[in-house]
């Protein structure tokens, strides 16, 4: 098979599952793992696809449930950085919301040692990496989500959120539009995310630079309803301008 053939049927996958790993492509074209990375790089350089950790993705595309052990890698660097800046608005004894977003993870290993703190998440992954740590913690219960399924949701999981009122809340998704909507391929997850941000005094958005100018089938709120945006690089110039009650921080 030559290699402008392989890499059409890459790009195929790619644009019809909007992520495929390296070794699914392996898999599907019964060839190395290495080919397959030299032929994503090949499309990378022309445009056509996306690099993400372990695969590709079709550009501008934010439409399929990404594995949470995909997620959790992609933009690994990016996330600690995130993370360690947007721990800087964590005060001692305060009560935080974190959602199970990939990148929300990171932040609770930061804030871990912020003396007297409380955190109440919906994230499995999230609660079980704090029980390393003397961190008052609550887990809302609720429903595992199929699509996700370290993800708690529905009607309980949203009483324990609605019961609680904290000092500041973390929340993410997969896109934030140039408009500044954020949208989310989780439609569930994007009733605990606004329950978290109307229940709490600080409501802070936590976002990788390569998520702006995309969209995801479901909206969750505007930037008008956080107080702080948190990137691992500067944002563009017109969420400033559009938005210009909000903090935007990086480091």
């Amino acid at each position: 098979m030559y290699n402008n053939d392989r890499e059409n049927e890459i790009l195929a996958a790619i644009r019809s599952n909007g992520y495929v790993s390296v070794k699914e492509l392996a898999s599907m074209l019964s060839i190395s793992e290495s080919s397959v990375r030299r032929d994503l790089s090949n499309l990378h350089s022309k445009g056509l696809i996306s690099r993400k950790h372990g695969g590709a993705e079709a550009i501008d595309s934010v439409t399929r449930n990404i594995p949470y052990s995909h997620r959790y890698q992609l933009g690994k660097n990016e996330k600690k950085r995130i993370a360690q800046v947007a721990a800087t608005l964590v005060k001692e004894g305060d009560v935080v919301f974190l959602d199970a977003s990939s990148t929300t993870i990171y932040l609770a290993k930061e804030i871990a040692s912020i003396s007297g703190i409380t955190v109440i998440t919906n994230g499995v992954d999230i609660a079980r990496e704090l029980c390393n740590y003397s961190v008052k913690v609550i887990c809302t219960g609720g429903l595992m989500y199929n699509e996700d399924r370290v993800m708690l949701v529905g009607s309980m999981a949203l009483d324990v959120i609605r019961s609680i009122h904290a000092d500041i809340a973390f929340v993410s998704s997969q896109a934030l539009s140039y408009d500044g909507v954020m949208t989310c391929v989780y439609q569930e997850a994007n009733d605990i995310r606004r329950a978290m941000i109307e229940n709490a005094d600080r409501r802070v958005y936590l976002c990788l630079e390569s998520k702006i100018g995309r969209i995801a089938p479901y909206r969750l709120a505007t930037l008008n309803s956080v107080d702080y945006l948190v990137c691992e690089t500067e944002v563009p110039r017109e969420l400033f301008d559009k938005f210009p009650k909000v903090i935007f921080l990086h480091p």
